[in-house]
């Protein structure tokens, strides 16, 4: 087997762009994972259900409290909120407002902005687990789910190389 490289440099110069080429479709792919992840975070929340710790199992959210139902009745809401169901859309924008950010091959899930009323997301997310609506994390079963999307992208990567 005849070898094409006429130097080393070459060669390290061919593998390390085949690395940076590696690392490139690692993170977009990587960046698709982190949306689906939302999506699931999302879908999840809106049918009443939280993660009480990251990798445990899903549970009902905390219900609303009487007086809040009552307040909630009177209210124009989101077309995804019911007046008596704990599911964090009131107005959607907590929830619509998550997004996902891909650095180091790793990603994070936040709310960003603000609602229509100036409250930063951030605080509301903060609220809400003060209040024992804990949504941004992943169940176990959310977690296989993800684990299993990362290893048809991995595969994807590597039956491109190869």
């Amino acid at each position: 087997m005849k070898n094409k490289y006429k130097s080393f440099k070459e060669f390290e110069r061919d593998f390390d762009n085949a690395i940076d080429d590696i690392l490139d479709d690692l993170s977009k792919e990587l960046g698709d994972v982190a949306d689906e992840t939302v999506e699931i975070i999302k879908k999840r929340t809106r049918a009443g259900y939280g993660v009480d710790d990251n990798h445990g199992s899903k549970s009902k959210l905390d219900p609303l409290s009487p007086e809040y139902k009552k307040q909630r009745k009177k209210m124009k809401l989101s077309h995804k909120a019911r007046w008596n169901k704990s599911n964090l859309t009131k107005t959607g924008s907590m929830l619509d407002s998550l997004e996902s950010k891909v650095k180091d091959l790793s990603f994070t899930i936040s709310p960003k902005g603000r609602d229509n009323g100036g409250v930063k997301n951030t605080d509301k997310t903060r609220w809400q687990e003060e209040k024992g609506r804990t949504y941004l994390r992943v169940s176990r079963i959310e977690i296989n789910r993800i684990t299993k999307l990362i290893q048809k992208k991995l595969t994807k990567i590597i039956d491109k190389l190869f």
